[in-house]
């Protein structure tokens, strides 16, 4: 026995879906290739001062000169760090530049 076939409506809208979610899909591909989109915690600056070994005021001091990764605001009155960011800064201090357009490279 054969089950009716989908109404042209119901096609319609699985396809518009299916195609809604490709498009966001497409999108994520896009934002992580160029680095934009982070899979990594926030670091809040007393846990980040205990990692890295230095006082909020060389953090501060390093961030304004681009040597030290930049800040996110979470709220009016937090901020916090990727976790990712720090990583790569930590492997390699010294070396670690942000990168013009504000991304961290490590470079």
């Amino acid at each position: 026995m054969h089950s009716p076939a989908p109404s042209p409506n119901k096609v319609d809208r699985d396809l518009k879906r299916e195609l809604e979610m490709a498009k966001k899909l497409f999108e994520l591909q896009a934002q992580l290739l160029k680095g934009r989109t982070r899979f990594s915690r926030l670091i809040r600056q007393r846990e980040l001062c205990a990692i890295v070994g230095l006082s909020r005021w060389t953090i501060n001091v390093r961030e304004a000169e681009g040597r030290f990764p930049k800040r996110v605001k979470i709220s009016s009155n937090a901020v916090g760090w990727y976790e990712s960011d720090i990583a790569a800064w930590m492997a390699n201090p010294s070396g670690w530049r942000a990168s013009a357009d504000g991304d961290s490279d490590g470079n």
